[in-house]
């Protein structure tokens, strides 16, 4: 039985590929990898709600709440007119493109990201987007959402910087990489299959690094709240 058992065995290394070994040493430390992502992005994500709070775009309103049937009645024609205007403002930005502002996609979608929340800031914004627009200063929006862009694009950077730091991601993504082609090395293969399994493997996390580089690994960009931070 042990004859069969080993001949199976060798039957079976001798058909394994490069590609077949990294997967199975991969599979190995997948778990570890997955979980070390999730950690990743919980931290990137509680960097990035931080560094954004730190700002708002304007100082806050303060409200004052007169509870008098003709300061609610005051205050609710107010919203009336407040969610008018600003749906009218929505429905014209909406119609507008990047290119026709001059900017990237990238910008314009961070600049209007802005104008989106229903909040006081983003109907004030959205209402003075609408005038210059109107009234020929279209420039002045594009300066506003290059440098609201160039903002985003800082915050998410530093954001990765600290969810790395947090996690020791690079280092721990190392040590597993170094667990399977400890795997590797122990299978029997060829000197050239193992070298070839190898290379898969460090391609592997390469392209995990490059996914959490711009946040697709796991995040995809869900927009998704961490419940817990640091």
């Amino acid at each position: 039985m042990k004859e069969i058992t080993k001949s199976a065995e060798e039957a079976n290394n001798a058909i394994l590929t490069p590609q077949d070994a990294a997967r199975d040493a991969m599979s190995e430390v997948a778990d570890e990898i997955l979980e070390l992502s999730e950690a990743y992005d919980g931290a990137y994500i509680c960097a990035l709600e931080s560094f954004q709070g730190q700002f708002g775009l304007f100082d806050e309103a303060q409200a004052n709440a007169d509870a008098t049937v003709y300061s609610a009645q005051a205050a609710m024609d107010s919203q009336l007119e407040y969610w008018n205007q600003y749906g009218e403002n929505i429905s014209y930005l909406a119609d507008k493109s990047a290119e026709s502002l001059g900017i990237t996609q990238e910008n314009y979608d961070a600049l209007m990201s802005y104008v989106q929340s229903g909040s006081e800031e983003a109907a004030g914004l959205a209402d003075s987007i609408v005038y210059n627009i109107e009234n020929g200063n279209s420039e002045a929006v594009a300066n506003l959402a290059n440098t609201i862009g160039e903002v985003s694009s800082k915050q998410g950077e530093i954001a990765d910087t600290t969810a790395v730091w947090i996690t020791d991601y690079e280092q721990k993504l190392e040590d597993y990489v170094q667990t399977a082609e400890e795997k590797i090395a122990e299978m029997d293969l060829t000197d050239d299959a193992k070298t070839s399994a190898i290379n898969t493997v460090n391609a592997y996390a390469s392209a995990i690094l490059a996914q959490k580089r711009f946040g697709s690994f796991s995040r995809k960009q869900s927009g998704k709240r961490s419940t817990s931070c640091f």
